[in-house]
């Protein structure tokens, strides 16, 4: 990857904008050069420029594994990510993306409940057709039940008017495409992908591509497998490669796996959302990993240890991890924090 010139650009762009330092290893996933060498430098933030073949299940985990082992504790050492893309060029796109984002407009297809902590959003109900919710600079929510019962067509609108910094969405999902309600029998649409092109494919069949340039988070607290880039050739059609591509996602997270615990995915909001400004969206996904961590070796009440052991791993961060988004605050959040 380093000696491809345009992928080493992408490198060099990010370690520029950050005064950091590249490290280049050989080997699969990661040798004990690579551990050794970071181990020595205590970076807070490592951010990892791969090629998508290289972006596998494991590599994601072992490199959850590596960034805990850089000291004598068992918790993570830096706040990281990975810059990708489905050609050199969409991740040189990715890097060049410096921030910062105030996220004051959100889309959702889950969760309609943060519109209490957001200035302004859109929640299009996951499970009745035709209802959404809105919320204009910290005004009141208002509810409507005449809305399009395949709301396909205006997600994708939505997305393409370049006003919406977060989307957060929920529900059954594959690498491939993302289904937008429940329940299953209900007129609805998906979002797919094809080479690098993400759109939208109403009930009906009519596709609708998503071309949105502006800055946006796309948080997929609840989705299977939304991360996931193929390890053949048919990650050119996934949605992850998609999203950073033509979704406008500075920052993606989600799961690289089947979802059904939940911990890692969901509670990236209890900082995100809820402790509005507080923290950046990679910092909370930093921090709600190690809440995981430190509820598995506590045996902390009423956490499934099954579930922290199935989400340690397996969920991930796209783009910059010192690219700064941070929540517009509306409301007092729900209690006050420090780190010393």
């Amino acid at each position: 990857t380093w000696n491809q010139p345009s992928w080493q650009a992408v490198a060099t762009t990010l370690a520029t904008r950050h005064l950091g330092q590249v490290v280049t290893y050989g080997g699969s996933p990661f040798p004990e050069i690579l551990r050794g060498a970071l181990a020595t430098n205590a970076p807070s933030h490592v951010c990892f420029v791969a090629r998508p073949e290289e972006v596998t299940e494991a590599f994601i985990a072992k490199a959850h594994q590596m960034l805990r082992q850089l000291d004598s504790d068992p918790y993570g050492d830096a706040i990281w990510g990975i810059v990708t893309g489905l050609t050199a060029a969409d991740a040189q796109a990715l890097a060049n993306r410096a921030g910062p984002l105030t996220v004051g407009n959100a889309l959702m297809k889950t969760a309609g409940d943060w519109l209490n902590y957001l200035s302004s959003g859109v929640y299009h109900s996951e499970f009745d057709t035709g209802t959404v919710w809105t919320r204009a600079n910290g005004g009141v929510i208002n509810q409507q039940t005449d809305g399009p019962v395949d709301d396909t067509q205006a997600l994708v609108a939505a997305l393409n008017a370049n006003n919406v910094d977060l989307m957060v969405t929920s529900g059954h999902a594959t690498e491939y495409d993302w289904q937008l309600h429940y329940p299953e029998a209900s007129p609805e649409g998906y979002f797919l992908a094809s080479n690098g092109q993400l759109y939208g494919r109403t009930f009906g069949g009519a596709n609708y591509n998503v071309n949105t340039s502006n800055d946006k988070v796309y948080y997929a607290p609840g989705n299977c497998l939304i991360a996931h880039i193929p390890e053949d050739s048919s990650r050119v059609n996934c949605m992850a490669l998609a999203w950073l591509k033509t979704g406008g996602a500075a920052q993606m997270a989600g799961y690289v796996v089947p979802t059904s615990y939940g911990y890692m995915g969901w509670g990236v909001s209890d900082y995100f959302v809820k402790l509005q400004d507080r923290w950046t969206f990679a910092e909370s996904c930093f921090l709600n990993n190690q809440a995981l961590i430190f509820d598995d070796l506590h045996d902390t009440p009423g956490v499934n240890p099954t579930a922290l052991t199935y989400d340690r791993d397996v969920f991930v961060l796209y783009g910059d991890p010192a690219y700064v988004a941070r929540l517009q605050p509306v409301t007092q959040p729900d209690y006050s924090q420090t780190l010393q």
